[in-house]
């Protein structure tokens, strides 16, 4: 059963006296950090990152660095075949979330290249080598929506129908 848009006295009682709950404060920020780490793991899958739109990643440079005939035309194509940012997986398979306080959630990534990857900058020997912004983690007003929505379906329909 879907909230009432505009719920009664007694509804909202309900739900600011669950919301006291550490129980359901702790149910509400594994939500979020499921939904959150889903979300960023899920833009290596669009190579791009999606806040209201997506925004696709710029091509690698191993795209168009090789010859397009000859021996290494075949290993152009096999790098072509592989999307970018994906070689080891290490990098999507390192997003994490972990608890930040009572009511937060803390993204993260323990790998050193992440921060350079997500927001561009340089890198390399002397950093010499320019990296373009590869965005795959940061705020997204349709992840918001999407947290909302489960927050809602899976905890604020269960308090106004006294569900456990």
């Amino acid at each position: 059963m879907p909230i009432n848009p505009q719920p009664n006295k007694k509804e909202l009682a309900r739900i600011v006296t669950a919301l006291k709950s550490p129980a359901t404060r702790r149910q509400i920020l594994t939500i979020i950090g499921q939904e959150g780490e889903n979300w960023f793991k899920k833009s290596f899958r669009d190579e791009g990152f999606t806040d209201t739109t997506l925004v696709k990643w710029q091509p690698s440079k191993r795209l168009t660095a090789l010859p397009a005939e000859g021996k290494k035309a075949k290993k152009r194509t096999a790098l072509q075949n592989r999307p970018t940012l994906t070689q080891s997986g290490d990098l999507g398979d390192s997003i994490t979330w972990e608890n930040a306080g009572q009511f937060g959630v803390k993204f993260a990534s323990d790998l050193d290249y992440a921060k350079v990857q997500n927001e561009g900058g340089r890198a390399g020997r002397k950093l010499a080598a320019r990296i373009p912004k590869r965005q795959f983690m940061g705020k997204s007003e349709l992840l918001n929506l999407k947290i909302m929505q489960t927050i809602r379906t899976q905890v604020l329909d269960k308090i106004l129908n006294n569900k456990k």
